[in-house]
């Protein structure tokens, strides 16, 4: 998103340029305090292209009506996470990549359930905090040292290939890798 996005990825840039100024290194403090607008820009992404487009499976206990509809108890029930995320009813122009929707003031008005790419509740992905420090950090190198551009595959819409429970770009995500003048790299 941020070779489709050079504004967001300059803003990404700034920020990472501005937390290793005041931090000296890229360690766990800085990136889970300092790289705010990036973990932005990762939970927008993650919206807008979960790995995983079904998640949160459970069975249900005993049977049970919803809406007119009956459910017999061992029935396995999936939320469909990328459904979930780009409803209109849940977020204001869904299919928009924003980053903006993630920041503290704008949290507060979104839907809690309607963002889940790790799933939801108590039995969320164990490994969700560490994979999005990982992610953060990991993305910041990058842009310390790279810019990024669309490879011909990406100019457009990114179609994506589904299977079982997960998807991944049917072409690409081709990327172009260009390295940034050494006094701009960290």
């Amino acid at each position: 998103m941020l070779a489709k996005h050079p504004d967001i990825q300059e803003k990404v840039r700034e920020e990472v340029k501005q937390v290793r100024e005041k931090y000296g290194t890229l360690d766990y403090t800085a990136v889970t305090q300092g790289l705010k607008y990036l973990s932005c820009v990762v939970d927008e992404t993650l919206r807008v292209f979960p790995v995983v487009v079904a998640f949160t499976t459970r069975s249900a206990r005993e049977d049970f009506e919803y809406k007119g509809v009956q459910y017999r108890a061992g029935l396995s029930i999936m939320s469909p996470t990328m459904v979930v995320q780009k409803d209109p009813k849940a977020w204001s122009e869904p299919q928009r990549f924003d980053p903006d929707r993630f920041l503290p003031e704008n949290v507060a008005l979104q839907h809690g359930m309607a963002y889940q790419p790790f799933g939801q509740g108590p039995r969320n992905c164990i490994g969700k905090r560490l994979a999005l420090i990982e992610i953060i950090y990991t993305v910041g190198r990058i842009v310390e040292r790279f810019q990024l551009e669309t490879g011909p595959s990406q100019k457009e819409t990114m179609d994506l290939h589904f299977y079982s429970m997960v998807c991944e770009p049917r072409e690409g995500p081709w990327i172009k890798f260009s390295p940034l003048p050494t006094e701009e790299q960290a």
